[in-house]
Formats: C-alpha cells, sequence, structure tokens
C-alpha cells in the first residue's frame, strides 16, 4: 500500500481531516489507524470527548466512532460510557 493512497483520504493531516472512510479493506485499516493517533494510549475518555475530537476529523462522527471500535483502533465498555486506546 502506497502512503500516497492513504494520505488522498485526507482533505488535511493538520488538523486532521477525513474525506471520506476507503472501502477496501486494508486502506480502511490504515485511514482508522491514522485516526486513532489523535488519541493518548493511556488515558481513558468519555463518549463525549470521542466525539468531539472526532467532529473535527469527520462529519458522521458517529460513524466514525463505530469503525473505529469495530476494527479495534479503540476499545470501550459495555455501555459505551468510556473509550481508551
Amino acid at each position: 500500500m502506497k502512503e500516497n493512497d492513504e494520505l488522498r483520504m485526507f482533505k488535511s493531516l493538520m488538523p486532521l481531516k477525513l474525506i471520506a472512510l476507503p472501502k477496501k479493506k486494508e486502506l480502511r485499516q490504515i485511514t482508522l489507524q491514522r485516526i486513532a493517533e489523535c488519541f493518548t494510549a493511556s488515558r481513558e475518555y468519555t463518549e463525549q470527548e470521542v466525539n468531539e475530537i472526532l467532529m473535527g476529523v469527520y462529519e458522521d462522527y458517529v460513524y466514525l466512532r463505530r469503525e473505529l471500535v469495530e476494527h479495534q483502533c479503540l476499545k470501550r465498555t459495555a455501555d459505551g460510557r468510556r473509550y481508551w486506546k
């Protein structure tokens, strides 16, 4: 996978702005991992904090949040109140 393929999914890297999630599985995983870098590994986040971060990255931040969890880029408690990397 070329870095250019990954980078074309973003409108901007600073601040991080996603154009669209790729359909190809490998590129989607790489893109989600890049987005997960917005989160500190040693910290827990509330759902609201996760939403606030993701709102700045992609318009459909709820979908993006679900994708990050589904692809194991973020983990969450069963009740969805706490998230971590």
